[in-house]
């Protein structure tokens, strides 16, 4: 959890997250990573499936070697998503290619 935040009872509203300091607009306070990234499926094929970036056709993308349906821009994206388990770690790629063979 942020320095900037703590978990504490309140005496009239009960636990919650708190601020230490003064937070300005802006500030990041929080951030915590999905559980799952997916591209809606019409836009599978021009969206990176690791950093959601827009691929212009007809240049395309580098498709997943094992379920053919997730896309990436780069090589690099792709090696990053298949080693993000919430990305396009292995129980996430068995799942693409069970939903295009169904």
């Amino acid at each position: 959890m942020s320095a900037v935040l703590e978990a504490r009872e309140h005496p009239t509203r009960g636990r919650g997250l708190y601020t230490t300091r003064h937070v300005k607009g802006g500030d990041v306070v929080l951030s915590e990573a999905p559980l799952l990234l997916i591209a809606a499926h019409s836009m599978k094929d021009v969206t990176c499936a690791n950093c959601l970036r827009h691929m212009q056709p007809p240049a395309g993308g580098h498709p997943c070697s094992t379920c053919q349906q997730a896309v990436f821009c780069s090589p690099e994206c792709m090696q990053a998503a298949t080693s993000t388990p919430w990305v396009h770690g292995p129980a996430v790629c068995r799942s693409y290619a069970a939903l295009a063979a169904a």
